[in-house]
């Protein structure tokens, strides 16, 4: 069963995205958005302070917004997190993040 969800984060350092499953976390999509002018790493990790899974760079230019997004089809996946971990996002500093991700929970 492919699941989604979304939300805002805007700490600097780990962000939960979804708490931990029975087993892997495979995120098949994902999209990230902001207005922030300052030049911001995004790092999907397993768990807190986990491996790194998939790092974006963004910033958006004064008065628009930028992001990005990547999605490919299942059974396919982009990244997974370890056997029952969390999904985390890791943001250099502290501006406001849109989000979505879809995924499944699979060994």
């Amino acid at each position: 069963t492919i699941l989604s969800t979304g939300g805002s984060a805007a700490l600097s350092g780990d962000n939960t995205l979804i708490a931990a499953g029975t087993n892997k976390l495979k995120v098949k999509a994902f999209s990230l958005t902001t207005i922030s002018t300052t030049a911001m790493t995004c790092i999907f990790k397993s768990g807190v302070a986990g491996a790194e899974l998939w790092r974006v760079l963004i910033q958006a230019p004064s008065g628009a917004s930028a992001g990005a997004n990547l999605s490919v089809a299942a059974p396919d996946y982009l990244f997974a997190t370890a056997s029952a971990t969390l999904l985390n996002l890791n943001l250099s500093s502290a501006n406001a993040v849109h989000w979505s991700v879809s995924y499944y929970d699979e060994a």
